[in-house]
C-alpha cells in the first residue's frame, strides 16, 4: 500500500538566502538580524511565525556558514511557554562567538497583556537551551511592549532591553533596563532607566545599544518633541554605569539636522569601546523629500558627543526611502551600514536596500549598495541590518520577502551570498621561495613563478600559486589550507582543502583527495575534479563555466551569472543550480544524483534522480526520464514532470501546481491548496491537504488517489481512491466511475457523481452516501450507514447493525446482499439476498423481496410492509408479517410460521409430500380453530383474521402438514 509518510529533508540551500525551512507567508522573517563578531553566524527573527497552533508567537533562527552555504543551527529559538501573538523575534542580538542569543517578544503576556519580555538562549553543542527565566519589568503594565529592542554584550552576560511604550507617568514615555547574569539568574542592574524630565510620547528605548563591557548604553527616543514644539524630532540618551547607578551623560544628544518627523534615534549602534555612536533618522526630510532619511555618526571626545563629519549622503535618494531605519557599525567605527527599506530599486517600489560607507578621514564615502539581484517590489530589504566586527560581512533583512541576505566584501566589490572568508584573497604578508616554511602558524606563502615547493605546516595556511609547476607540501590534519591560483592548468596538491582561481587563471584540476575548487569571478573558468568527493563552485560574473566532478560523490554549485555546464560522474553527485540556463550532464547508472535549484524556469537534465526547489525558485521542468521533483517549502511552486514516470512532491504553500505530463506519475500535494494534473498515464495522487484538487480528463489512464487529509474533495476523473492516515471525510465528484476505499478507522464519504461509485468499507464505522449514478456499497466489518441515490444501487452487508436506505421512487431495482445473520432490510430496497454463510434475514418498513441463501437452509422474516419471500432447495423457514406477501418455498421441507396479526399471504408451491409445514405454534391454538377450504384450484387456510392461500392446491393438505 502506498503511504504519504516520506520526509523530504533539504541538505543544501542557496548560499545567498537565509530563510526558515518551514516558513509561511507573513512570518516577517528578516524583521530583525544580527551577526557574530567574525560574520560567520547570523541570527534572523520572524516575529509572526506560527509555533504549532500558536499564531504569531514568533521565533528566531541561527545560521552558520559551513564554507559553502548558510545552514540553520538547531531548532527555532522561541520559549516553550510562549503564546499566540507574543511576537518573539521582533528584536534579536547574538554574542561575539555566536553561542548566546537574546530574542524579544514585545507582546508576551507574562502577567498582564502585551507587557513583553525577552529570553536568552545558549548553544550547548546540540541544541538551544533557555538560560534563566523570562527577562521582564518588575512593574510591568499593559502595553509596555518590553523587549521590542534588545542588545547584548559580546560575552552574552549583559543585556539591555527597551520598552518604548512604557507609560510610567505619561503615555509612551518609554524606558530601558539592564540585566546581568550572576551565574544562576538574571539580575537587574540599577533601577529603570529614563531621564527624570522625560515627557509622554518620547518612546525612550525604541532602539538600544551597549558597549562591550556593558557599562555604557545609548537609548533612542524618536518621539521626542523639539523645544519649539515640533513633533517626532527625536534624540538619544547616553547612560554610564558609575558602579552603583546609571548616570546620564549630559541631557540628551540631538540630531545635527533634525526637524519634525525626522525620528532621530529610531535605530542606534555603538562601537565596542563605547566611543562612537551611529544613529538613524528615517523620517528626515532631505532636499524637500519627506521621509528620505539620514544618519549621524558621533564620537566621544571625553566630555561630549561630537558629530563626525557631515551625515552620509545618498545621491539618488527619494522621498519615503526611510534611509536610517536600521543601522550597524564596525568595531573600529570606520565602516557603517544603513538600511532604507522604502527604497525603489530598478522600478520595484519598496524593494529596499542598504548602503555601506567608509570614513576616509574627512568624509563618509559610499562603498556599496546592497540589495538582492533578484529582489522583488515590496520586499522591504534594509528593515534590519548587521555588520561583522571588521565590516567585511553584512546581513540585510527583508521581512516582506520573508528572508535575509548575506553580503561580503572581497576587496573589490560586495558579493551576495558568501561569508567574508570565502570572498577574500589572502594578503601576501611573507615571501616564500623554493622550499620555504614550514611553521605552526597561519602562514601566507607565494611562489616566485618558477616552479616552487611551498611548505606551510600546522596552521591554516594560504598559498599564492604563480606557476603551474608550483607544489604545496601539506600533511593530513595540518589545518584548513587554501591555494589562490593565478595560472592555468595547476593541479591541486594533496591535503590542500580549497583552491581559488584569481587574476587571469581560467582552469584548475583537483587532486585525488576531497577538493574544493572555486572558479574565477571575472572570466570564464574550467574546474575539473578528480577521484575524491569534490566541491566545485562557480562564482563567475559572466561568461561560461565548465564544472567536471569526476568519480566521487561531488557537489557542484553554478554561478548566478555565468552560463554553467556541470558534468557528474560515477558517484552520488549533488548540484546547486543558481541560473536557469545551467546544464547538468549525467549518464545512466552513475549514482543517485540530486539538484537543488534556486532559480525559476530551470529544466532538469537526464539521469538526475531528484530535483529540489529552494531559495526563491518557484518552477522547474523535468527531463524526458523518470524525475523526482520537490516543491519549494517556502513559495508556491509549479512542477512540470515531462514524459517519464515522474514523482512530484508539493510542500506546504498554498497555490502549488503539479503537472505530471505523460507517463505514470505520482503526485504528492502539500497541506494547503494544490492543483495536481496527472495527464496521460496511470497516475497516483497523494492528497495531504483539504484544498488539493485533481485535474484529470476522461480516458487518461487508470488513476488512483490516496487521501491523507481529514477532509478531502476528489473532483477529477480518478478511478480508485483510498482514505489513509487522518482522512475522515471525502467528497467525490467529476465524470467517470470510481471505487473508494474507506479508512480502516472509518470515514464519511459522499458521492455527487452521475457515474457509478463503488464504496468499500473496512473495519471502522462508515457513513456512505451515494450519488445520482448507480452505487455499489461494500460495507466493512464495522457498522456502516449507507444511503443510495436515484439509480439502481447495490448493497453488500457485513455487519448486522449496518443500515442501508435508498431513495423512494428511484429508477431501477435496488438490491442488497447480506453476508451476516440478522440484518434488517432498509427502506426502499426492492430485493435482499442471503449469501456466503448468512441464514437469517429480516424485512423492513417498505415492500421488499427476501431471497434465501442458495446453499444453506434460511430463515426469512417479513417486515412491516408487503414482503415476498423466496426459498432455496433446502428446508427454509418463512415468517409471515402483517402486510402479506408471496412465498415461493422451492425444494426441501419448508416451514411457514404464522403470527396473530399476520395478513393473508400466498404460497405458490406448497407441497406437504416434500415436508412443507404450516406452523401455528406461536398462536396457542388447536386444530379446531383452523379452517381449511378449497376454493377452485386453491386452498385457503384461515384462522381468526389471518389466512394463508395455498395456490394450486386442489385438495386440503393432511393434518400432518399443520403444527400446533
Amino acid at each position: 500500500m502506498l503511504t504519504s509518510g516520506k520526509k523530504i529533508t533539504e541538505v543544501y540551500v542557496s548560499a545567498s538566502v537565509l530563510v526558515a525551512s518551514d516558513f509561511r507567508f507573513g512570518d516577517r522573517f528578516g524583521y530583525a538580524v544580527d551577526l557574530s563578531e567574525d560574520g560567520l553566524t547570523a541570527i534572523v527573527g520572524g516575529y509572526l511565525d506560527d509555533i504549532g497552533t500558536k499564531t504569531d508567537q514568533g521565533s528566531a533562527r541561527v545560521f552558520d556558514w559551513n564554507g559553502l552555504a548558510w545552514v540553520q543551527r538547531g531548532d527555532p529559538l522561541t520559549p516553550t511557554d510562549g503564546r499566540a501573538t507574543d511576537h518573539f523575534g521582533e528584536a534579536v542580538a547574538i554574542s561575539a562567538d555566536g553561542r548566546t542569543a537574546i530574542i524579544g517578544g514585545g507582546q508576551n503576556d507574562v502577567t498582564v497583556r502585551d507587557q513583553g519580555s525577552a529570553r536568552v538562549f545558549d548553544w550547548n553543542g546540540s541544541a538551544w537551551v533557555q538560560r534563566g527565566g523570562p527577562l521582564i519589568a518588575s512593574d510591568a503594565d499593559v502595553g509596555d511592549h518590553f523587549g521590542e529592542a534588545v542588545a547584548m554584550s559580546p560575552d552574552g552576560n549583559t543585556v539591555v532591553i527597551g520598552a518604548a511604550d512604557d507609560s510610567g507617568r505619561s503615555a509612551q514615555r518609554g524606558s530601558a533596563r539592564v540585566f546581568d547574569w550572576n551565574g544562576t539568574e538574571w539580575v537587574q542592574r540599577g533601577p529603570i532607566i529614563y531621564p527624570s524630565g522625560a515627557f509622554g510620547g518620547e518612546e525612550i528605548g525604541a532602539s538600544v545599544t551597549m558597549s562591550s563591557d556593558g557599562n555604557l548604553i545609548v537609548l533612542g527616543a524618536p518621539g521626542k518633541y523639539s523645544s519649539s514644539g515640533s513633533a517626532d524630532v527625536g534624540v538619544l540618551y547616553a547612560y554610564a554605569w558609575n558602579g552603583s547607578a546609571w548616570i546620564i551623560q549630559g541631557s540628551y544628544i540631538p540630531a545635527l539636522i533634525g526637524g519634525e518627523d525626522a525620528r532621530f534615534g529610531s535605530a542606534v549602534a555603538m562601537t565596542p569601546d563605547g566611543r562612537t555612536i551611529l544613529a538613524g533618522a528615517p523620517g528626515q526630510m532631505v532636499d524637500n523629500k519627506a521621509g528620505h532619511g539620514s544618519v549621524q555618526v558621533l564620537d566621544w571626545n571625553g566630555s561630549a558627543w561630537i558629530p563626525r563629519g557631515y551625515p552620509p549622503l545618498v545621491a539618488d535618494g527619494e522621498a519615503g526611502d526611510g534611509f536610517g531605519g536600521a543601522v550597524s557599525i564596525s568595531a573600529n567605527g570606520m565602516t557603517i551600514l544603513v538600511g532604507a527599506s522604502g527604497d525603489d530599486v530598478n522600478g520595484k517600489a519598496n524593494q529596499g536596500s542598504a548602503r555601506v560607507f567608509d570614513w576616509n578621514g574627512g568624509a563618509w564615502i559610499e562603498r556599496g549598495f546592497l540589495t538582492p539581484a533578484n529582489g522583488t517590489a515590496g520586499a522591504g530589504f534594509g528593515t534590519s541590518v548587521a555588520l561583522s566586527a571588521n565590516g567585511r560581512s553584512a546581513v540585510v533583512g527583508g521581512p516582506l520577502d520573508n528572508s535575509a541576505r548575506v553580503f561580503s566584501w572581497d576587496g573589490m566589490q560586495w558579493i551576495e551570498g558568501v561569508a567574508a572568508d570565502a570572498a577574500t584573497a589572502p594578503p601576501v604578508v611573507a615571501y616564500a621561495g623554493p622550499g620555504a616554511g614550514p611553521t605552526d602558524g597561519n602562514d601566507s606563502l607565494h611562489g616566485t613563478g618558477a616552479g616552487d615547493e611551498l611548505r606551510g605546516g600546522l596552521g591554516d595556511d594560504r598559498y599564492l600559486i604563480n606557476d603551474s609547476d608550483d607544489r604545496i607540501i601539506e600533511n593530513p590534519g595540518e589545518g584548513n589550507d587554501s591555494a589562490y591560483v593565478t595560472v592555468n592548468g595547476w593541479v591541486v596538491s594533496a591535503h590542500v582543502e580549497a583552491a581559488y582561481l584569481r587574476e587571469g587563471a581560467n582552469s584548475l584540476q583537483g587532486s585525488d583527495g576531497n577538493d574544493i575548487l572555486v572558479s574565477n569571478r571575472l572570466i570564464s573558468s574550467h574546474l575539473q575534479g578528480h577521484g575524491g568527493d569534490d566541491t566545485l563552485w562557480g562564482i563567475g560574473m559572466g561568461g561560461t563555466e565548465l564544472l567536471e566532478g569526476g568519480d566521487g560523490d561531488d557537489l557542484m554549485i553554478s554561478s548566478a551569472a555565468a552560463v554553467a555546464t556541470m558534468v557528474g560522474g560515477a558517484g552520488d553527485d549533488r548540484y546547486v543550480v543558481n541560473k536557469a540556463d545551467a546544464v547538468i550532464v549525467e549518464q545512466p547508472e552513475e549514482g543517485n544524483d540530486t539538484a537543488w535549484v534556486t532559480v525559476s524556469g530551470w529544466t532538469s537534465g537526464h539521469h538526475i534522480e531528484t530535483v529540489y526547489l529552494t531559495g526563491l525558485a518557484t518552477s522547474v521542468t523535468g527531463s524526458d526520464g523518470n524525475d523526482v521533483l520537490v516543491a519549494n517549502r517556502s513559495y508556491a511552486s509549479n512542477l512540470n514532470g515531462g514524459e517519464g514516470d515522474d514523482t512530484l512532491w508539493g510542500m506546504s504553500v498554498s497555490g502549488e501546481q503539479l503537472n505530471g505530463g505523460a507517463g505514470n506519475d505520482t503526485l504528492h500535494s502539500g497541506i494547503f491548496r494544490s492543483t495536481l494534473a496527472g495527464g496521460i498515464g496511470d497516475d497516483v495522487y497523494i492528497l495531504n491537504g483539504a484544498l488539493a484538487e485533481i485535474v484529470e480528463r476522461p480516458g487518461e489512464g487508470y488513476d488512483t488517489a490516496w487521501l491523507n487529509a481529514y477532509t478531502t474533495q476528489v473532483h477529477g476523473n480518478v478511478e480508485l481512491a483510498y482514505l489513509i492516515g487522518s482522512a475522515k471525510v471525502a467528497y467525490l465528484s467529476g465524470e467517470g466511475d470510481i471505487e473508494v476505499v474507506s479508512n480502516s478507522l472509518g470515514a464519511e464519504i459522499t458521492s455527487f457523481k452521475q457515474a457509478t461509485t463503488t464504496f468499500w468499507g473496512q473495519g471502522g464505522t462508515d457513513v456512505f452516501k451515494g450519488g445520482a449514478g448507480s452505487n455499489v456499497f461494500q460495507s466493512g466489518s464495522g457498522v456502516t450507514t449507507m444511503t443510495g441515490g436515484a439509480s439502481a444501487d447495490i448493497y453488500i452487508i457485513r455487519n448486522a447493525l449496518s443500515s442501508a436506505t435508498d431513495v423512494e421512487g428511484g429508477q431501477g431495482i435496488d438490491r442488497a446482499w447480506a453476508t451476516v445473520d440478522g440484518w434488517t432490510v432498509g427502506d426502499h430496497i426492492e430485493e435482499a439476498y442471503l449469501t456466503e454463510t448468512a441464514t437469517l434475514l429480516c424485512g423492513g418498513q417498505t415492500a421488499v423481496a427476501l431471497v434465501a441463501n442458495a446453499l444453506l437452509a434460511s430463515t426469512l422474516i417479513a417486515g412491516g410492509a408487503r414482503t415476498d419471500m423466496y426459498g432455496s432447495d433446502y428446508a427454509d423457514a418463512f415468517v409471515i408479517g402483517t402486510e402479506g406477501g408471496t412465498i415461493r418455498g422451492g425444494g426441501g421441507g419448508d416451514t411457514i410460521r404464522l403470527g396473530s396479526l399476520a395478513d393473508r399471504a400466498t404460497v405458490l408451491d406448497f407441497n406437504a409430500a416434500e415436508g412443507d409445514r404450516v406452523d401455528f405454534s406461536s398462536l396457542g391454538i388447536g386444530r379446531d380453530a383452523v379452517q381449511v377450504l378449497v376454493e377452485g384450484s386453491d386452498t385457503l387456510v384461515s384462522y381468526g383474521t389471518g389466512g394463508l392461500l395455498l395456490q394450486g392446491l386442489t385438495a386440503p393438505p393432511p393434518d400432518t402438514a399443520f403444527v400446533f
